[in-house]
């Protein structure tokens, strides 16, 4: 008969192991391939460092796509948290259409990744997309722009449209956070006379952290993984305007057959996120340790 303080561990174990095996066995082959120069069809040849030297001393490259990542990754995550938090107040503050307004922003969450580029490649296209239309009938614009085939212009387009994409599931979560506060609350703070603005920062903001810790968290983890749709976009350019981290390591990996730099690339990647999640959670066991 099993013990019950075994039955736990038996329980996870088929998940743990599925994860090992999804997960930790790729990791572990880019991190080995990340030390050879290897050809995708051809002999490899033991590296050392030398990938990561040149990645991070000699590429330049990998440092203006480093810094598209980092501008993708704070910029995004920013602008998707004040635009997914304004929605959700303004749909908890909504009562009879509630419901049909909630639909109509999930169905951005439910378009494919690449459906939603094409859209947006459309909406963008410099002579007839809808976008230049209305700037230029309302005055914004003088004359029509490419959106997506300017260096100044291409990066901040892209983070537009990942907004639109990804901030459904955000504004899900913010919503349900709302509707957890107790409402009496607000009405013992607007008996002491707060103001609305003195109710959403004193009592909306702290009540809604625990939420917003791990939903930051991660946007930002996911945010740095994102491929899809700037690929099926720009595919990095123009130039390399756009390159994400992502968008490098397929790049080298696939399109250049080098596996030794595309996994030495994404090693970079990982060990920066890791460096990040241990940060957050040391933050957060300090936090609940006070």
């Amino acid at each position: 008969m099993l013990k019950p303080r075994c039955l736990p561990y038996i329980l996870i174990f088929p998940a743990a192991l599925t994860t090992i095996l999804m997960v930790g066995w790729p990791i572990v082959q880019a991190v080995q391939l990340s030390l050879y120069h290897s050809r995708l069809l051809g002999v490899s040849s033991f590296a050392g460092l030398d990938n990561f030297r040149y990645l991070l001393f000699e590429e330049r490259i990998f440092r203006e796509a480093a810094r598209n990542t980092l501008l993708w990754i704070v910029v995004g995550v920013a602008c998707e948290y004040v635009y997914s938090l304004s929605v959700a107040l303004l749909l908890n503050r909504v009562t009879h259409l509630r419901r049909p307004f909630t639909i109509a922003i999930i169905l951005p969450w439910i378009i494919p990744p690449v459906v939603a580029a094409l859209i947006w490649q459309t909406f963008f296209d410099p002579f007839y997309g809808i976008v230049n239309e209305l700037l230029t009938k309302v005055g914004v614009l003088k004359a029509k722009v490419s959106w997506l085939g300017e260096a100044r212009l291409v990066l901040p387009s892209l983070i537009a449209i990942s907004v639109w994409r990804f901030s459904p599931m955000t504004i899900i979560v913010f919503l349900a956070g709302l509707q957890s506060i107790p409402r009496p609350l607000y009405e013992a703070a607007e008996v002491d006379g707060a103001t609305r603005f003195q109710c959403f920062r004193f009592i909306t903001l702290p009540m809604l952290a625990p939420i917003t810790i791990v939903i930051l968290t991660l946007k930002v983890v996911w945010r740095a993984r994102h491929f899809d749709l700037v690929w099926a976009l720009t595919e990095g350019g123009p130039g390399h305007a756009s390159e994400l981290l992502a968008t490098l390591a397929y790049k080298y990996a696939i399109v250049q057959q080098d596996a030794g730099l595309g996994s030495t690339v994404a090693v970079v990647l990982l060990v920066c996120l890791a460096m990040f999640m241990i940060y957050v959670i040391r933050k957060m066991l300090e936090v609940r340790g006070a």
